[in-house]
């Protein structure tokens, strides 16, 4: 069941970092563009103040942007989650004879060669 968790953790988790990433950037750009205006003759004034609506445009584009990109992963990260899960499914039952039996070099033999199936999802 950690499988199913770490999966939808992850994403979030990688989304939520870039996110809060490309806000600080924003963040940042927007104070220099006012410690810029403070320093910057008023002729200056007007194309700051562009500079700054741009910004805003861009971080908010930023956001949508990977909300999008956010909303097409997920699906993606669900199959492998499901893919994992089942492969973890067809390990169990692979395993089960062996472990009822108590077959400890036929068990290893499996788990080892099943455990390499699982790297290459």
């Amino acid at each position: 069941m950690w499988v199913e968790v770490s999966c939808k953790e992850w994403t979030k988790y990688f989304l939520e970092a870039h996110i809060a990433r490309l806000t600080e950037s924003a963040d940042v750009a927007s104070q220099y563009a006012v410690t810029l205006q403070d320093q910057m003759t008023p002729l200056a004034e007007d194309v700051m103040e562009k500079i700054i609506k741009e910004a805003e445009v861009l971080r908010e584009r930023l956001a949508q942007d990977l909300t999008t990109v956010k909303e097409k992963l997920e699906p993606h990260a669900e199959e492998m989650r499901a893919q994992v899960l089942q492969r973890v499914e067809e390990l169990k039952a692979a395993v089960a004879p062996y472990a009822e039996s108590l077959d400890p070099e036929s068990l290893k033999t499996t788990l080892l060669q099943k455990s390499e199936e699982l790297k290459e999802v």
